[in-house]
């Protein structure tokens, strides 16, 4: 941990990148600027190794970068306008592409299957999640929205964690998360806000979360490790978090005091 510290201050010393996704695979740090389009790759001492780039409309070229993917040294990437992942090797060549129609945004690769998550649609069926095997077109959809309508909440919030081999997910705004054994879905946690839980029967779409008379508390960004559970969410116009202890079954709730930089709101990005 204090290594990957010091190798992200100096990267962030020397270059200017906004940082929406990090990966650190096979002694190499691959980090997703957006806003340029493209995956920064350092080595272990902070150096540019490469810059992964292939923006365009051709074979092995995407159009806009919304999320990727590092295992056994190959690299998976997410064009959303063009719908699709595609794979490159070790040495950034392109080998495979994955074609799909659900609005996917963000992903995760479990044993050659894609799960991807799908930003709203207005469809029915409207699928939360689809798993597609690599390369192929048949794909299944999981864990419906049950609404077409969705006048609100558009903000992102991490829907996927990884811990090791561990995966898991958990839809945007829910209070269930998921681990991903095999190829299916398994109910690990459930966080119940008592009084302040969301209705079952209602559509939290149906309501502007961040208006100050929103009664319900609600999960938002979720991180698993091996010791913990951390989950934010806001009460009282300020972000709480809580840490769940998993294997002594405690958890402390409250807020962060930013004691480095005063009156700087805290606001951790789990799950990258």
């Amino acid at each position: 941990m204090k290594f990957l510290k010091g190798l992200l201050f100096a990267i962030f010393s020397r270059y200017v990148l906004e940082f929406k996704k990090i990966i650190y695979d096979n002694e190499r740090l691959f980090i997703l600027d957006m806003p340029a389009n493209c995956i920064y790759i350092f080595n272990n001492s902070g150096e540019l190794e490469h810059t992964f780039f292939k923006q365009g409309a051709g074979p092995g070229e995407y159009i806009q970068l919304t999320d990727f993917y590092v295992e056994k040294g190959k690299l998976f990437v997410l064009d959303f306008t063009g719908q699709a992942i595609l794979e490159y090797d070790h040495t950034f060549n392109f080998t495979a592409k994955t074609k799909f129609q659900t609005f996917g945004s963000s992903f995760m690769l479990q044993q050659d299957y894609f799960w991807i998550y799908n930003e709203p649609s207005g469809k029915i069926p409207d699928y939360q999640f689809t798993v597609s095997g690599r390369g192929e077109k048949k794909t299944s959809g999981l864990l419906p929205r049950n609404s077409t309508s969705h006048p609100f909440n558009w903000s992102g919030v991490n829907v996927f964690c990884m811990n090791g081999k561990d995966k898991y997910l958990s839809p945007r705004y829910n209070d269930t998360i998921y681990r991903i054994i095999d190829n299916n879905l398994l109910p690990e946690y459930y966080i119940d806000f008592k009084k302040r839980k969301f209705p079952d029967k209602d559509h939290v779409n149906n309501h502007d979360i961040s208006d100050p008379d929103f009664f319900y508390l609600i999960k938002r960004n979720f991180y698993v490790s091996n010791k913990y559970l951390i989950f934010d969410y806001f009460k009282n116009m300020q972000r709480h978090y809580c840490i769940y202890d998993r294997k002594n079954k405690t958890n402390i709730s409250g807020v962060v005091a930013n004691d480095l930089i005063s009156n700087f709101r805290f606001f951790s990005q789990m799950g990258k």
